[in-house]
């Protein structure tokens, strides 16, 4: 819920796609923002919905909402160093769960509004 706050406040628009804990929030047509929350800082996602944010041809990132702590994690998805597609593509798992790849990229609110904002021209 935090990002929703962020994006309002800060008048940036978006669409939102939400299924249980994974909102899907689509900026200026330019980008995806997709956040997860969960009550502990373990994440995960499916292999269809990965495949329906990779196949939308649009750069995405996450950003992990841990309720418990209030803790934010983000990070930015790099072509080609995708770590997500490559370990669907390796593995026959359903679901793939982010370690060490975003919990080491803990975020504070104003940097993560910082980062939102280089989306668009706010």
């Amino acid at each position: 819920m935090i990002v929703k706050k962020i994006l309002d406040k800060n008048n940036i628009h978006y669409q939102l796609k939400q299924i249980k804990n994974v909102r899907i929030y689509e900026l200026d047509d330019e980008v995806l923002l997709v956040t997860i929350s969960n009550n502990k800082n373990v994440f995960s996602i499916n292999r269809r919905l990965f495949y329906e944010i990779d196949n939308k041809l649009l750069p995405y990132s996450f950003c992990l909402e841990d309720t418990s702590t209030n803790n934010l994690y983000y990070i930015k998805i790099e072509e080609p160093n995708n770590f997500l597609r490559k370990s669907f593509e390796s593995t026959n798992k359903d679901t793939i769960y982010f370690g060490k790849e975003i919990l080491q990229h803990r975020i504070k609110e104003n940097e993560l509004i910082v980062e939102i904002k280089r989306i668009g021209d706010y």
